[in-house]
């Protein structure tokens, strides 16, 4: 059983900021009370990032930050379809098998790809932190690898 390397992200947490563009969209297209009644969700997004990008070894809180994080940007592109073009954050991934080449698109698509592919990744890690050596342990094996 080999597991899935993870994809790292080529900046920080802190580098990448949803909050201001997020908020900069949503003032001009529905207005500013709008948008300021929103704050607390954009530094929200901005928390679930952190979150996500942390995870570098399988738990259930990592997994679950992740799991999170792809839900709120699923959720971001739904209620703001004009987003890709109006908000130019450009998210930063290295390869998972290539570490070496990296590439930065400004997409809530492309970012989102990424954080679901690193949960199926940690739950791979997990799988082969399992001890495998009993029934029981080779079935959450099993289970972690069908997740």
């Amino acid at each position: 059983m080999l597991p899935v390397p993870l994809k790292k992200p080529t900046t920080t947490a802190s580098d990448v900021e949803l909050g201001p563009p997020l908020f900069r969209l949503v003032e001009r297209t529905v207005g500013e009370s709008e948008a300021f009644r929103h704050t607390d969700d954009f530094s929200a997004l901005d928390s679930l990032r952190a979150a996500a990008v942390r995870a570098e070894a399988f738990s259930e809180a990592g997994v679950a930050a992740a799991a999170n994080y792809a839900a709120a940007l699923m959720a971001a592109e739904r209620r703001l379809p004009d987003a890709q073009e109006d908000v130019a954050v450009p998210f930063g991934w290295h390869d998972a098998f290539k570490p070496a080449s990296s590439a930065a698109v400004a997409a809530l698509g492309y970012e989102r790809a990424a954080v679901v592919f690193n949960c199926g990744a940690l739950y791979s890690l997990g799988a082969c932190t399992c001890d495998r050596s009993d029934g029981e342990g080779l079935k959450v094996a099993c289970r972690r690898f069908q997740l």
